[in-house]
């Protein structure tokens, strides 16, 4: 009677053992554990970069002896801020205060921190696909940038200034198509905003590895946010951008553990009954 119900046990255990492992993928997905993001944009791009029958649309008539919009602060694992103080000493109203002394400073070789909260890093992919699929989630960043207004008929608007940052890159099939590889970054200051979609993508996913290169192009959500249009034209390249960053795999999951103790026990008892 003892090895009737022995038997019987180890062939639930061993069915079990078995459900187990069929049900797990057949690859864990890996996850960006740390990296650095790197942007080269083109200061004459922005500056040079409006969208001007947008802007009439809305009753602006753009200035052509001006410039657009003046890229002026980084912050590496900060928000820049406003360029420059509203009050006290040195302060600016808006660029018309500065423009005959403004030096444009460099915006090339911009670092941004990549964000130490894990519950904000969420990309997950399989390196053997991530080429021709993508992958799902996001990685989080720190830092950001601002830029001036040049132009004196979207000052008088009261448009003075803008930024972005903290940004995600992600993906997203959808937007695959007119030279679009489908990933792109977005904004997270105040609300979430795509703000450049990335062209010529080139993906490393060896092994612990995940380095992701292309070109800039502004979004159209850039230009015509409902909220806050920011008149810049879309599908127009700003630089270039490279993040180096380096993986892990998850710990294997509960069930797929589990099989393993079964599979054990199932070990154990066909060895005693030997």
């Amino acid at each position: 009677m003892t090895f009737v119900l022995n038997r019987h046990r180890i062939i639930w255990l061993a069915a079990w053992a078995v459900v187990c492992l069929v049900v797990q993928p057949a690859g864990r997905a890996d996850v960006v554990a740390g990296g650095q993001l790197t942007f080269n944009l083109d200061g004459d791009a922005f500056a040079h970069g409006a969208d001007v029958d947008f802007l009439a649309s809305f009753g602006v008539i753009y200035n052509p002896n001006q410039t657009f919009m003046e890229f002026a602060k980084h912050g590496s694992n900060a928000l820049a801020g406003r360029p420059a103080p509203s009050s006290g000493p040195g302060s600016v109203t808006d660029f018309r205060d500065i423009r005959d002394t403004w030096s444009r400073p460099s915006s090339t070789g911009l670092l941004y921190g990549f964000n130490t909260n894990m519950a904000l890093q969420t990309l997950q992919f399989n390196a053997g696909t991530i080429q021709t699929s993508g992958a799902t989630g996001n990685i989080r960043f720190l830092g950001g940038d601002s830029f001036w207004y040049g132009n004196d008929p979207i000052i008088d608007t009261g448009s003075i200034w803008l930024q972005y940052g903290n940004m995600d890159l992600t993906y997203d099939a959808n937007r695959v198509g007119g030279g679009n590889s489908g990933w792109y970054f977005r904004n997270n200051v105040l609300a979430p905003l795509e703000i450049f979609d990335v062209r010529n993508v080139v993906i490393d996913a060896s092994p612990g590895v995940l380095n992701i290169s292309g070109d800039l192009y502004t979004a159209p959500e850039f230009r015509d946010n409902p909220s806050m249009p920011f008149f810049i034209k879309s599908g127009m390249n700003v630089g270039t951008f490279s993040f180096n960053g380096f993986t892990a795999v998850p710990e294997p999951s509960s069930g797929l553990l589990t099989a393993m103790a079964v599979g054990s026990v199932f070990v154990r008892r066909r060895r005693r009954q030997g």
